[in-house]
């Protein structure tokens, strides 16, 4: 999470081995270990932030043709049939999984549910680590929170999902098992400013009124100036 601009994007894609741009540098390290995520592409998923998908084609047309061109040879008919059906029902997409997903001229599924079939192309490949770039982007707060819910769904079950999500809602902040912040403040001015919460990251209040701690963070990450002495904890 951050403010525009931080990197959030170019991170995402490095760590995921999708950025052909630039001169990479630094560790990546799997299970303690420093390797290239290049070498398990076979059980990692990228989500981009545009939805790609088939415009004619139905929901269930979409993640049908997805599981028949990347699961093994060795997958049955029965076998594809069957994980398109468990991610249909696991992104909550039963009601539409026959209807055209559509474009400007033809009406179809909701952005959100759009959002979902994006995500569902590319669990029917049955990765164990997923990457979404902004999930939730263009999406209203209703619809975010339904998708980041599926995504919380899905780690439940036992997937590493690491995504991009911009100033989320705090409904949807709180789902999060772990959160890495990355702003424009130098590191050790990060350091001292975040340092006068001393740990207690619940609620700050400013002026009387109440507000989100997460909010105060997000405006730290997007300024030079350092926090104004009426925050009180």
């Amino acid at each position: 999470m951050g403010p525009s601009g931080a990197g959030k994007t170019t991170f995402l894609t490095t760590l995921a081995g999708k950025a052909p741009h630039g001169i990479t540098t630094g560790r990546v390290l799997i299970n303690g270990k420093e390797s290239s995520i290049s070498q398990f592409k076979q059980i990692v998923g990228f989500v981009p932030q545009e939805d790609v998908m088939h415009r004619n084609l139905t929901v269930k047309e979409n993640l049908q043709l997805s599981a028949d061109m990347r699961l093994p040879r060795s997958t049955s008919a029965e076998g594809r049939a069957r994980m398109v059906n468990d991610v249909v029902e696991l992104l909550q997409l039963t009601d539409v999984r026959h209807t055209a997903i559509g474009d400007e001229e033809e009406r179809g599924v909701s952005g959100g549910q759009r959002k979902r079939v994006n995500i569902g192309i590319e669990m029917v490949a049955d990765p164990t680590v997923l990457f979404l770039d902004e999930p939730t982007s263009g999406l209203d707060s209703a619809s975010s929170k339904a998708v980041c819910g599926a995504l919380r769904h899905i780690a439940d079950l036992g997937l590493t999902v690491v995504c991009v999500i911009h100033q989320p809602r705090y409904e949807i902040f709180k789902m999060f098992h772990d959160v890495l912040l990355l702003g424009k403040v130098p590191p050790p001015l990060l350091r001292e400013w975040c340092g006068r919460v001393g740990g207690r990251f619940i609620w700050g209040r400013v002026k009387r009124r109440w507000v989100i701690l997460r909010t105060w963070v997000f405006d730290v990450l997007s300024t030079s100036t350092p926090p104004t002495s009426s925050w009180t904890w």
